[in-house]
């Protein structure tokens, strides 16, 4: 991994002058730079900040850029995105061809934000997949508070088309997450800025293939990596706590921590899971305890409750003309109706109906 890695690497970092690194609080990124050749300046780095000053992944990531005397810019989310969501939306699927969904309008606003830093992002997108296997695409559960039957009847004849049977994990990561779950985020990206992430490398691709299961089912690979590289780099937390040669019981309660943190801030900005999801207006109580804002800086959850509220209406019951025939008015009513209230988590249906909608308005 350390020759291929080090021969690959200076390939993404041309034009080092015109680069930012779009950094985070975890570990691709961070081995990214752990092995960034001596003689490459990068200009700066960056980091998606949301609305909170209390986000891990800027703490974190300053840290890192300081270790490597690098500028670092927190880039915030500021009000206008949601005031002009429908723009962002719309754009973001016709850019996309329809893969960004609704819940990724936001990767158009950063990256205009971050063009004006630098015209190539530098980025470790797709890391987790290919080196530790870790993997996001879900089979859903059918949507039948707004779906009509015929619609999914129609789904489940087309499943095996969307879920191909491959059984390999980098295979399954390459050549079916990437491509139809992941994609979206590089299309709407590279239309404002370069996008380049080392880790779609043939090489590394290809090297990914030898890796026993044991080193993809932990960190620990991509830590040792990053001590052997730049040990420095290797004594800064990520934002789930790891850290490598921390003996116990020091270990156990960070990571404890840490993921105890995270949790809640999942529950807070996306709600309780479904047996749950009447008690999700009590997970407010989380924000007085400094929890709420630290890890997930996206609550499109509580955005879609407040203040978004008003333009689902908007965009989905008024425009009955740009409206996909799939589902009826009263069950996307009473869908909007509940999440608003707290009482239900229509996130995903929503996002699925606003994605239909705009791409009903901007491609057909």
């Amino acid at each position: 991994f350390y020759s291929t890695f080090s021969r690959i690497l200076p390939h993404y970092f041309r034009n080092p002058s015109e680069i930012g690194i779009a950094l985070t609080g975890g570990l691709d990124t961070r081995l990214i730079l752990a092995f960034l050749p001596s003689n490459v300046r990068p200009k700066l780095t960056y980091t998606y900040a949301g609305t909170s000053d209390r986000l891990r992944d800027v703490r974190i990531a300053g840290q890192i850029s300081a270790a490597m005397s690098l500028q670092h810019h927190p880039i915030p989310l500021e009000t206008s995105f949601l005031t002009n969501f429908g723009h962002f939306l719309d754009r973001s699927v016709y850019i996309s061809d329809g893969c960004c969904n609704a819940l990724g309008a936001h990767e158009l606003y950063f990256s205009k934000a971050a063009s004006l830093l630098a015209p190539i992002r530098i980025t470790g997108n797709f890391g987790s997949e290919i080196l530790r296997s870790v993997s996001t695409f879900r089979r859903p559960a059918s949507p039948k508070s707004i779906f009509s039957p015929d619609t999914l009847t129609t789904l489940a004849a087309s499943d095996h088309l969307v879920f191909p049977t491959i059984k390999h994990p980098i295979s399954f990561a390459a050549f079916t997450e990437i491509p139809l779950n992941l994609i979206g985020t590089l299309l709407t990206c590279n239309s404002l800025l370069t996008f380049r992430t080392p880790y779609l490398d043939n090489e590394l691709v290809q090297l990914s293939y030898r890796s026993p299961p044991n080193l993809r089912k932990s960190a620990a690979f991509t830590l040792r990596q990053i001590k052997f590289a730049r040990p420095h780099l290797a004594s800064i937390p990520t934002d789930r706590g790891q850290l490598l040669g921390e003996l116990p019981p020091k270990n156990f309660l960070r990571r404890l921590s840490a993921e105890i943190c995270f949790k809640l801030d999942y529950y807070y900005t996306d709600g309780l899971p479904p047996p749950l999801e009447f008690l999700t207006p009590l997970t407010s109580m989380l924000q007085p305890l400094g929890v709420a804002g630290t890890h997930k800086f996206l609550p499109y959850a509580r955005w879609f409750r407040e203040p978004l509220h008003s333009f689902l209406r908007s965009y989905l019951l008024d425009g009955q003309q740009d409206h996909p025939p799939l589902v009826e008015r009263k069950s996307v009513e009473k869908a909007l109706h509940l999440h608003k209230k707290g009482i239900r988590n229509y996130t995903r249906d929503i996002n699925t109906l606003l994605t239909l909608t705009s791409i009903k308005r901007c491609l057909f």
